[in-house]
């Protein structure tokens, strides 16, 4: 997710409802991902890369939203210290929580 997060950041993330443009983390095989939400559906996201240099598999395929692990909030990067990268948006809307 260069140049928004950075190897090493650590992120806060909320169990929330993704939207197109939000920064989500993906449950993938064994592991996760973050990536950025381009577009939703009733039962899938499509996934995009903020990072133009780079091609990632998961992006521009359909994945379901079972996946989803919530959206990131906030990032603690060891030189910038705790930041919030959607935190006003998160403050002023009402929760919806995700149900899988």
């Amino acid at each position: 997710m260069s140049p928004i997060l950075a190897d090493g950041d650590l992120v806060a993330v909320a169990a929330l409802r993704v939207r197109t443009n939000d920064i989500a983390i993906v449950r993938s095989g064994s592991g996760f991902l973050i990536k950025r939400i381009a577009s939703t559906g009733d039962t899938w996201v499509t996934l995009k890369s903020d990072n133009s240099e780079t091609v990632s598999v998961f992006c521009h395929r359909r994945v379901e939203r079972s996946k989803i692990v919530g959206r990131v909030i906030a990032r603690f990067n060891r030189q910038k210290g705790l930041t919030g990268l959607f935190w006003d948006r998160f403050h002023r809307e009402v929760p919806e929580p995700i149900h899988n």
